[in-house]
């Protein structure tokens, strides 16, 4: 079963209307979902979108669809730790699967 924060992604990702900014809306959501100060995103073919916050590390997760990997997102704690809470590890592990699909 979905949990409601799951259920609030999948409603914020497919309520995006598809253009050349869906990518950083949708890792935007995704980071505020997973209680993410800020975000980096960084495409294979060379794009950079970001709103990384002042200082603090980030959970680097890979966006992978198939056996291609499309890019990573670096999601920023809000404490500075580096380190997403449990639940917000798992939402945005899941959320950045349902993005490379």
């Amino acid at each position: 079963m979905l949990s409601p924060r799951q259920l609030e992604l999948i409603d914020a990702l497919s309520d995006l209307e598809p253009d050349n900014t869906y990518a950083q809306r949708a890792v935007a959501a995704l980071a505020e979902l997973s209680s993410a100060s800020g975000y980096r995103l960084t495409l294979e073919s060379g794009e950079l979108r970001a709103k990384v916050p002042g200082s603090g590390e980030g959970v680097s997760l890979a966006v992978v669809h198939g056996k291609q990997e499309l890019g990573k997102i670096q999601l920023f704690a809000a404490d500075g730790s580096g380190r997403l809470g449990e639940e917000g590890l798992r939402l945005a592990r899941w959320g950045v699967k349902l993005l490379a699909r």
